[in-house]
């Protein structure tokens, strides 16, 4: 349902648009290299890179306050084996297709096997230890991910846009594209960011069927769970 202050969700998109448009300006190339130099505060380029995050998880605070903390709203109902199954089988679908895209048909296409998913092994999310990243980061990401990204940005959406089966797509494939151009994800993942917003359609798909964010939250923690443990024990 729509409330007074739904428009809050356009903080984030702004954000996120505003960080591109200086990442393109004449300042982009000092943006970039913030912290790559011995003796930078790497945490000015990540200070960046997560400020349409946290300007979003802001907006989402203040629309939960505003709305007397009307979780049903964003998709917290529901939460019942038929979407936490249903988002298991997703994730582990989306698992099996990505691993097979980063690991066997990108170095095909690429014709260079010493390319691709090497960067993975780079990124913030492969440098906690596994305990910690399974057991803290995977879950905490994954809650926080999708509340803001399916229950707040893309339930507003559906709000917005008309009823049917294209309005509904619509809400989908731009709620998708906003996650896939996140900055903190697109300098994490580089070329691989694209996977977010085929991923976010499909995320975006089960909390629309299911009406819960359960189903999304299941999928997204099981497709990271399972590549996060091949990457790391089978293919390391």
């Amino acid at each position: 349902m729509p409330t007074p202050v739904d428009w809050l969700v356009l903080l984030p998109v702004a954000a996120t648009v505003g960080i591109w448009a200086l990442y393109l300006s004449a300042t982009g190339p000092t943006l970039l290299a913030w912290g790559r130099s011995e003796g930078e505060a790497l945490w000015a380029s990540w200070l960046v890179q997560l400020s349409p995050l946290l300007v979003g998880l802001g907006a989402l605070a203040v629309w939960l306050t505003i709305n007397s903390w009307d979780w049903d709203n964003l998709g917290f109902r529901g939460f019942g084996w038929r979407p936490a199954a249903a988002g298991a089988a997703a994730g582990l679908a989306l698992a099996l297709i990505n691993l097979t895209g980063i690991t066997v048909i990108e170095p095909l296409l690429s014709g260079d096997r010493s390319i691709g998913y090497a960067l993975l092994y780079q990124t913030p999310h492969a440098r906690p230890p596994w305990w910690l990243m399974l057991g803290l980061v995977v879950p905490a990401v994954t809650v926080g991910v999708e509340t803001l990204f399916r229950g707040f940005l893309l339930g507003r959406l559906l709000v917005w846009l008309p009823t049917g089966t294209a309005g509904c797509w619509t809400a989908i494939v731009c709620g998708a594209l906003l996650f896939a151009w996140d900055p903190f994800l697109v300098m994490s993942f580089h070329e691989w960011h694209w996977l977010g917003w085929s991923d976010g359609i499909v995320w975006g798909y089960l909390f629309l069927r299911t009406g819960s964010l359960l189903a999304p939250m299941t999928a997204h923690g099981v497709e990271v769970t399972v590549l996060y443990a091949v990457f790391r024990w089978v293919l390391a």
